[in-house]
């Protein structure tokens, strides 16, 4: 019992430290569960580009492709999924870059 006491405890430091995402309330489901049906109705490429779009690396899109042009070198650090690899490599095949 013991054990798992510090175990809830430690993760209960993890969530609050920032670094493990708290377990989403029923709400939170539900509202994804309805951001997925909305998606299901959408046609392929509308679908990607809504999930490019909320990507967290999206936002920075404009900053990134304008410090790769002026730069050798760049170097991106974010959280797993923001879509650094994927994304980013997306970028510069739009931009050209791999011409």
């Amino acid at each position: 019992e013991l054990l798992l006491e510090d175990q809830v405890e430690f993760i209960a430091q993890e969530i609050l430290s920032g670094r493990v995402e708290a377990p989403m309330s029923q709400a939170e489901i539900d509202e994804k569960k309805k951001q997925e049906e909305e998606l299901a109705k959408l046609g392929e490429r509308e679908r990607v580009e809504r999930v490019r779009k909320s990507l967290p690396v999206y936002g920075y899109k404009d900053d990134l492709m304008d410090s790769i042009k002026e730069n050798q070198v760049v170097i991106v650090v974010a959280e797993t999924g923001s879509g650094k690899t994927t994304q980013i490599a997306q970028y510069l095949y739009d931009a050209g870059f791999t011409e």
